[in-house]
């Protein structure tokens, strides 16, 4: 039987603008990579060593979407640190696994998830407001 997945759809107000311009970056080097039909950087894995990991991209499985990115959730934690990933998205996909979703979908229309901060201008937001 074909296992069944889930996404957690998420705003993209939790995500600063740092987190934002990651996510770019990722996008498109996956982008870049699938023009040159490979699917995941070359040598590079979550358990090949922190000279291999050097950057977000490296770690990070992304596709950009017209209004938002939909992202693998890894669940190694170090891996992400060593890499430079920025914190508010490790909280993201650690909150997103424990609720068991292998996925986030972060776009402009999603609703916005009171257990997460929310950012605009780099400065929490209170999501009651």
């Amino acid at each position: 039987m074909a296992t069944l997945l889930s996404v957690l759809d998420l705003s993209v107000s939790h995500l600063t603008s740092a987190a934002r311009a990651v996510l770019d970056a990722a996008g498109a080097d996956a982008l870049h990579r699938m023009q040159e039909g490979r699917a995941l950087p070359a040598g590079v894995s979550l358990s090949a060593p922190a000279a291999a990991r050097n950057s977000p991209a490296h770690v990070l499985v992304v596709t950009p979407m017209v209004y938002g990115w939909f992202c693998y959730c890894p669940d190694e934690t170090n891996a992400l640190e060593e890499a430079g990933v920025p914190e508010e998205l490790i909280r993201i996909f650690q909150h997103a696994r424990r609720n068991g979703a292998n996925y986030v979908l972060f776009d402009a229309d999603a609703a916005e998830d009171p257990a997460l901060p929310c950012f605009n201008d780099q400065q929490p937001v209170d999501p009651s407001q």
